[in-house]
């Protein structure tokens, strides 16, 4: 799952897979295994995976996430793998890969211009009846820029908010920020208003 590239331009994709149900019809019981998400980076914020409201129990599991080639982003926009919001529970998030210029995280990618770094992002969470899951997985061989002269943070694994019952295992290396203007924080894993059980 990737860019559409006509032969002389790269066109990079916002987001390669977008979730949204509706009340009553809960996008459930799905699973996203063994796939390549490749190439996806936009002027707006980048998630190769995003959910919205009414999803449930998903089970994303042996995925690699990278960039082939290098590139810029611009005006502080996220690029990640994962972003959970709204009404989003029970969400498994095990054995990925992100980072890297090929699967499982071999080689190296490059994000240049002004990049707010999130690979895995649980934002704002409503309700949750499901607790969350993110184990094992490696993010790793990243390097970013950040330009941007507002001080930031940039969290591989944001755990913003919701309900977890395992975050365990998870493998965070390499990753170097060059940084900017206002002082600027690095963080492995961020945990805020959630509920680790």
């Amino acid at each position: 799952i990737s860019e559409y590239f006509d032969g002389t331009t790269h066109n990079y994709p916002r987001t390669c897979l977008f979730s949204v149900g509706a009340a009553g019809l809960v996008n459930t019981d799905n699973e996203i295994g063994n796939c390549n998400f490749y190439n996806f980076a936009n002027s707006s914020s980048t998630f190769a995976i995003y959910f919205t409201t009414n999803n449930s129990l998903w089970n994303i599991h042996d995925n690699s996430f990278y960039m082939t080639l290098a590139t810029s982003l611009s005006s502080n926009n996220s690029w990640g793998a994962l972003s959970i919001n709204g009404s989003t529970d029970g969400t498994i998030f095990v054995n990925n890969y992100i980072g890297g210029n090929s699967p499982q995280c071999v080689g190296s990618m490059s994000l240049g211009g002004d990049v707010s770094l999130e690979p895995i992002k649980f934002g704002t969470v409503t309700t949750p009846s499901a607790k969350n899951t993110v184990t094992g997985n490696t993010i790793k061989n990243i390097s970013f820029t950040k330009t941007n002269s507002a001080s930031g943070t940039n969290r591989m694994i944001n755990l913003a908010q919701g309900d977890f019952n395992d975050v365990t295992g998870n493998d965070i290396e390499n990753i170097t920020g060059t940084f900017s203007g206002a002082a600027h924080t690095l963080r492995a894993i961020e945990i805020a208003t959630v509920t680790p059980t």
